[in-house]
């Protein structure tokens, strides 16, 4: 069973503090000037430039879509810092803050597949950097040789 809860009017950070479990999540988020890819940590959402891990202010992202092993998240800035927001969980989502609307649905198994389209060049046991011609280079949370969290 999935269970699929839907709130209107929620900041980014409190979407990602109603979903945190034990897991960790990894993502992307759009702004304006980039796309990212993120992780999801006590300090908030992170990312690498290459040298450092830095701190995205949740309120620059206009969409987030975060994955972890037992939910994703997704998020749609509307206006003023808040947005559309949604978890799809395997599992009920233990005490949510008021407002999130929730139904159960029974969904297909999904298809067991892993694909790596980049060339791996360097990682520093946290990113990695992946690279193709045709776009460059871009560090991802994680390594090949551990999991991401």
């Amino acid at each position: 069973m999935t269970y699929v809860y839907r709130r209107e009017n929620v900041p980014l950070s409190e979407l990602i503090g109603d979903a945190r479990t034990a897991e960790c999540f990894v993502g992307i988020t759009y702004a304006v000037d980039a796309a990212r890819f993120v992780r999801v940590e006590p300090q908030g959402l992170t990312w690498f430039d290459g040298a450092d891990s830095l701190i995205l202010d949740p309120e620059v992202p206009y969409e987030a879509r975060l994955f972890g092993e037992k939910a994703e998240l997704r998020w749609v800035h509307e206006s003023g810092g808040t947005g559309s927001g949604a978890i799809i969980a395997d599992d009920k989502v233990d005490n949510p803050s008021d407002g999130w609307e929730v139904r159960s649905v029974d969904w297909r198994e999904p298809l067991d597949r892993h694909y790596l389209l980049w060339e791996v060049l360097d990682a520093n046991g946290q990113w990695t950097r992946l690279a193709s011609r045709r776009i460059g280079s871009v560090w991802i949370p994680g390594t090949f040789e551990s999991r991401v969290c």
